[in-house]
């Protein structure tokens, strides 16, 4: 994601002007700071895949792409609501 991303400047936006989300940067210097304090530990240990994973996987990507559809929906019947509303059709 680069700083020309919708999504980008949707959440730097987001963070701020909403005061509830003003800590958003510093989630991502704390995880950093995590992962640099056991690397050493991370390193150590042993890859072994695991069957769930993939099941995991899977139904995340149903669920994340079904919320998207119905989102996308909604944003359209708002516009075609709003329209019928303004020309006093509705």
């Amino acid at each position: 994601m680069g700083n020309g991303s919708p999504s980008y400047q949707w959440i730097t936006s987001h963070w701020s002007h909403v005061s509830n989300y003003s800590h958003g940067p510093l989630i991502y210097l704390i995880a950093a700071g995590l992962v640099w304090w056991k690397r050493q530990e991370l390193f150590a240990q042993a890859i072994c895949p695991v069957a769930w994973g993939s099941v995991l996987t899977a139904l995340s990507t149903i669920v994340i792409s079904r919320t998207v559809v119905v989102l996308r929906l909604s944003a359209r019947l708002g516009k075609s609501d709003e329209a019928g509303r303004s020309k006093g059709v509705l």
